[in-house]
């Protein structure tokens, strides 16, 4: 008994002991800015409760407002073209404010726990990936060659894109919202993934699986090409050509008047024409 026992008080031991480590701090409420210069980056990550705003500029810096006694408690780490922000205390601040300002270098974004990520205007990146996790959260409008998002767990993405190409990886019970013109449009969903896309391509290539959902009635596309498998539900708008393999119990909706071409329909697949 008293072995077994033994486990198990290490990792309380060590579970408080390192809740311990970050001290409750109170702000003073008397807010002051700071700006500090940072080495160009390519790659932002951040977790933790961190909202910020990204803004392109010619000098990379992060500015942030806050309590005048929090600035010391934020650190801000580059290293290796890598930015990112940490917390050396449990803040109560009356606000935090973060703006990011990157260069051409940023072709990464990740987010992680409980981070945010905004913009108030469109970013231009030459090629982007933003990847998400946790219960991160991504609200931004971006301009780029080649744009792919992975979104894992429960984040949430509210996006406007503009790309030559742009891939959608979305995993577990992860969502996006998203307004897409690209000329080629990849999106990929598993387990309980959900994608509602509006916008305009030239070909969607659509792999839903599990119970993943896809509303695509407000994107137009001249040519698509789908695979449904299991519980999937997908709805679809083509005008010139739309290529289907269905199994599963997965539930087409067709909107458009598009060539009908089916490879592979099996199972209790459903196909539903919709005006």
């Amino acid at each position: 008994m008293t072995k077994q026992l033994l486990p198990l008080l290490f990792i309380l031991m060590t579970t408080i002991t390192f809740a311990q480590k970050k001290q409750k701090v109170k702000g003073s409420r008397v807010l002051t800015t700071k700006t500090t210069g940072v080495n160009a980056f390519q790659r932002l990550v951040l977790n933790e409760e961190f909202e910020v705003r990204l803004v392109k500029a010619d000098s990379t810096k992060v500015s942030i407002m806050t309590d005048d006694n929090l600035h010391e408690y934020i650190k801000i780490i580059s290293q290796d073209s890598t930015l990112t922000l940490k917390t050396t205390g449990r803040l109560q601040e009356k606000k935090l404010e973060i703006i990011v300002y990157y260069s051409d270098l940023l072709n990464t974004i990740e987010l992680k726990e409980d981070a945010e990520i905004n913009s108030t205007s469109s970013l231009d990146f030459k090629d982007l990936t933003l990847t998400t996790s946790g219960n991160a959260k991504a609200y931004l409008t971006i301009e780029s060659n080649l744009f792919k998002l992975i979104n894992n767990d429960k984040a949430k993405a509210e996006l406007n894109i503009t790309a030559k190409a742009a891939t959608l990886e979305l995993n577990n019970s992860s969502k996006v919202e998203a307004l897409i013109n690209a000329s080629k449009i990849v999106v990929d969903l598993l387990e309980s993934a959900d994608a509602k896309i509006e916008g305009d391509t030239e070909n969607l290539i659509l792999n839903a699986d599990n119970s993943s959902e896809f509303n695509g009635e407000n994107l137009t596309t001249k040519n698509a090409t789908v695979t449904a498998e299991n519980r999937a539900e997908a709805s679809i708008a083509a005008s010139d050509n739309l290529v289907i393999n269905a199994s599963g119990t997965s539930i087409l909706e067709i909107y458009g008047s598009s060539k009908i071409t089916i490879e592979h329909f099996e199972g209790n697949a459903i196909l539903k024409k919709k005006d």
